[in-house]
């Protein structure tokens, strides 16, 4: 799927169909982990959070993807 959005980004691009990435607004992601005591702790109305790397070390998404399936596999 982001390989499409991304191609279909590009389209648009090397068509002037939009000159820039302006209307870029970040990646969520979809936040199983969070109680309803986070949810309150955080002021959050749902579970979709901005995706956010404290040490800022995944450029790609998908590198973060993997990392959490690796953590999820060792526990």
């Amino acid at each position: 799927m982001m390989d499409a959005l991304a191609d279909y980004d590009a389209f648009q691009y090397d068509n002037n169909i939009k000159p820039d990435y302006c209307n870029a607004n970040g990646l969520q992601m979809f936040d199983e982990s969070l109680t309803d005591q986070d949810l309150e702790d955080m002021e959050l109305d749902d579970r979709w959070i901005d995706w956010y790397s404290e040490c800022q070390c995944y450029d790609d998404p998908r590198e973060y993807l993997e990392s959490l399936k690796e953590e999820t596999t060792a526990a």
